[in-house]
């Protein structure tokens, strides 16, 4: 697992991403996580895959890598990434400014 966050009664499952070039140097001396293994490099960037268990820090390390990651696989986790990235838009788009406030 990544993190302290342990889902009980979930197992570790395979997780696949894409993470573009500007990331790829970053994401290739710094691992996700020890099971990080590279599968493809191109001329757009890499993919990995991890095996670890689906929890709160995976989701935030991905969300932190912001449009230079995309979940490739499983679709659990994809719906789950694309779900949070649309609330975030939706909050950027519908906040109230600072200057609203005054």
């Amino acid at each position: 697992m990544i993190g302290v966050t342990v889902n009980h009664g979930s197992k570790a499952e395979e997780v696949t991403l894409f993470v573009n070039k500007k990331h790829a140097p970053y994401v290739l001396t710094k691992p996700f996580h020890p099971s990080q293994r590279l599968i493809d490099e191109n001329e757009y960037g890499i993919t990995i895959s991890l095996i670890v268990q689906h929890n709160f820090e995976l989701e935030k390390e991905i969300l932190g890598m912001g449009d230079g990651i995309a979940v490739l696989a499983p679709r659990r986790l994809r719906a789950n990434i694309t779900k949070r990235l649309i609330n975030a838009l939706d909050l950027y788009n519908t906040m109230i400014t600072a200057t609203e406030i005054r």
